[in-house]
C-alpha cells in the first residue's frame, strides 16, 4: 500500500504536464531578461502592513525566489524536469526535499527501479543533469556571502548558472565584476549575472529595471 501511495503521488503531480506534444521547454538567455523582470515587477509589490524594514525585505526576497522559480517551471513543464525552491513542497514526496543545493534548481529526471518489491520494483525518479542553478544574495554589506554563492556556483555541474546580487553604483558594481571575475574564469557552463535593486528600495518612485550581464571572453558583457 505505502509503495501505490507514494507512485501515484509523483505521477499524480506529473499528469498535468504529460499530454504536452512538443517535449521539453527550455530557459535560453533571450528569455532569461524576461524572466527576470516579470519576476521582479510580481515581488516587488509584496508587503504585510506592520512589517519591519527587515521583515518586509526578507519577505520580499523569499517572494523574489518563488517567483522566479515558477517562471523557470512555467519553461520546463514537463515529465522529465523538476524545479526545485524552498518553499515548493510538490517535490517532497518524491526526493524528500524542497531546496535541493541551490536556491532554485531546475533538473532533468530520468526514473530508476528499486531493489524492492520485486518481482515489480517501484520506480524512484533520480536527477541526472542540472539545467539551471541560480544563487540570490541581496545583501549588499558582506562581499563574502556574494562570494560564497559565487563559489558555490562554480562547483556545481550545470548547463546555465546564475547569480543574483543587488544594484550598487557604478564604480561598486565595477568592482565587484572585478571580484567575481576569478571565480567566473573557473566556472563551466553558461554563468550570467543580474543586478536587481535592494528589497529596501523597491518602493523608491523609479528603481532601476534589473541588469542582465554573461560572463564570455574574459569579463561580464551586458546582454542585449
Amino acid at each position: 500500500a505505502s509503495t501505490w501511495h507514494w507512485q501515484s503521488s509523483c505521477r499524480h503531480w506529473l499528469e498535468p504536464f504529460l499530454s504536452i506534444e512538443d517535449g521539453t521547454m527550455t530557459v535560453n538567455e533571450h528569455d532569461l531578461q524576461e524572466i527576470i523582470d516579470e519576476a521582479w515587477l510580481a515581488a516587488k509589490n509584496e508587503f504585510t502592513p506592520g512589517q519591519s524594514s527587515g521583515d518586509r525585505n526578507n519577505t520580499r526576497s523569499a517572494t523574489w525566489v518563488i517567483e522566479l522559480a515558477k517562471r523557470f517551471q512555467g519553461k520546463y513543464p514537463t515529465a522529465d524536469h523538476r524545479v526545485f525552491w524552498r518553499q515548493n513542497a510538490e517535490n517532497k514526496s518524491c526526493f524528500l526535499l524542497q531546496e535541493f543545493l541551490f536556491d532554485v534548481t531546475v533538473a532533468q529526471i530520468k526514473y530508476v527501479k528499486t531493489l524492492q518489491n520485486l518481482p515489480n520494483p517501484r520506480e524512484v525518479p533520480v536527477i541526472v543533469r542540472c539545467k539551471w542553478v541560480v544563487e540570490s544574495e541581496f545583501n549588499s554589506k558582506n562581499l563574502k556571502e556574494i562570494l560564497k554563492d559565487a563559489s558555490k556556483l562554480v562547483v556545481a555541474d550545470a548547463e546555465n548558472k546564475l547569480l543574483v546580487i543587488s544594484h550598487r553604483d557604478e564604480l561598486t558594481e565595477a568592482k565587484l565584476k572585478d571580484r567575481l571575475s576569478c571565480l567566473a574564469e573557473e566556472c563551466s557552463g553558461n554563468l550570467f549575472l543580474a543586478f536587481v535593486v535592494h528589497p529596501d528600495k523597491w518602493n523608491d518612485s523609479s528603481p532601476p529595471k534589473p541588469l542582465l550581464l554573461k560572463w564570455g571572453e574574459g569579463r561580464f558583457n551586458e546582454m542585449t
